[in-house]
């Protein structure tokens, strides 16, 4: 489903003669693929699963970087393309955080009540879900604001 739904949204944004607009077509639909990928990578059976599982994860949700970076750039007009790289840099760096995050929730939903026994709390299977669809959603996410960004009118050029 995730295939159909990306190549017609590809096809979509292919058909405009904005070229940033086309650049924007690769995240969407890579970020639409990341998501069945991500939650075969948790949901997996067996190590090598997740492994496989994880490159095709790799290959498809990190292509948004490159197509990206060239839409920046193309769009920041001169002299505000250093700055607009560095805010793109600190935006990936809070980002990095996001794990931080996880590890946080984590603790906070399996954390066992004082005076309980901790072998009673939830394992892995709450981790699990916790980050399966916890990525799933932001990669879905993802796609929707790329989508947005390929949806804004070109700036026009000061003649």
């Amino acid at each position: 489903d995730a295939l159909v739904a990306g190549a017609a949204e590809g096809n979509v944004m292919l058909d405009g003669k904005d070229p940033d607009a086309t650049r924007m077509a690769v995240p969407v639909v890579g970020s639409l693929l990341a998501v069945p990928a991500w939650w075969m990578v948790v949901h997996a059976d067996s190590f090598v699963g997740a492994m496989a599982w994880l490159a095709v994860e790799y290959l498809v949700a990190e292509c948004w970087f490159g197509p990206t970076v060239a839409v920046l750039q193309s769009t920041a007009g001169a002299g505000r393309g250093g700055t607009a790289q560095g805010l793109f840099t600190l935006t990936g760096a809070v980002g990095n955080l996001a794990p931080s995050l996880v590890g946080v929730l984590y603790a906070s939903a399996t954390a066992a009540p004082s005076g309980t026994d901790a072998a009673a709390s939830p394992g892995t299977g709450a981790l699990g879900d916790l980050i399966g669809i916890g990525v799933c959603a932001a990669y879905f996410a993802s796609a929707v604001l790329f989508r947005v960004a390929a949806m804004a009118p070109p700036e026009k050029k000061k003649a």
